[in-house]
């Protein structure tokens, strides 16, 4: 086939197309589809709820380093998993509030990471109706610059969500997370925040203390790092090689 004065042979050409619509459709399909297994010891149950709450972690992460761009987009993905709550019977987020239990209250984060504390006792869990509201207010103060209304709406839902509730698989979903948004910048999305969502995935996989697969995690977040620390590194990373660290994800969640 000729483009042009370049002649170049039919299968390399075909070759490239297919690896562009794979890392297409696997950028396009973190919004739609949730893949999260839910379980505090184990990972069989899935819950949508926890890439909700992957979703709010990595855009409070953002926030803390004033990146909105990153931000509203993991808001957004966050808003999608929402939607899909109803009738999925989360062990993160009740359906309907319970009668007479008080309503849970934003606490802000004081240290610049996201907080990890139980609900106060008595209080009943955040309903999904009052995630996506919440995730509403995130976006709209995003949309306007600002972080810390965006902020505040997104720590009232980790008020929401007891400690001891939360998946120990999370880190793994939001390093995939992360990976999927770094796709993403490959395909000309943002590529100035290539090496912002990669250097993310790795905080994740070493945050992970979990049994299964900790050695795994480890390694990866030391091969991935080892990528960024080449001159130019995030350069040099193909689509290819990230939706081969992902599936790696992908087999442990």
């Amino acid at each position: 086939m000729r483009l042009g004065t370049l002649t170049l042979p039919r299968t390399t050409l075909v070759i490239a197309s297919l690896v562009f619509i794979v890392a297409c459709q696997r950028h396009a399909a973190v919004t739609h589809t949730p893949h999260a297994a839910f379980a505090t010891n184990s990972l069989a149950e899935e819950d949508v709820g926890v890439s909700l709450l992957a979703g709010v972690d990595n855009a409070r992460l953002a926030i803390a380093q004033a990146n909105r761009l990153d931000a509203a987009n993991d808001v957004a993905d966050a808003r999608t998993f929402a939607a899909q709550l109803a009738g999925q019977s989360s062990h993160l987020f009740a359906d309907a509030p319970s009668l007479g239990a008080p309503s849970i209250e934003a606490s802000p984060r004081a240290d610049g990471h996201p907080s990890r504390r139980p609900a106060p006792a008595g209080h009943a869990p955040m309903t999904r109706f009052e995630a996506q509201v919440k995730l509403e207010t995130a976006g709209a103060a995003l949309a306007r610059g600002d972080l810390a209304t965006a902020d505040a709406s997104l720590a009232a839902i980790h008020s929401g969500v007891a400690s001891a509730s939360a998946p120990i698989n999370l880190p793994l979903l939001e390093a995939d997370e992360s990976l999927d948004v770094a796709l993403g910048a490959l395909s000309g999305e943002r590529p100035a925040n290539l090496r912002y969502q990669l250097a993310n995935a790795v905080r994740a996989l070493r945050a992970y203390r979990g049994a299964a697969n900790a050695a795994e995690a480890k390694a990866l977040a030391d091969e991935i790092d080892a990528a960024l620390s080449q001159p130019s590194g995030e350069s040099r990373v193909s689509p290819a090689q990230v939706g081969l660290w992902s599936d790696r994800i992908d087999g442990w969640i």
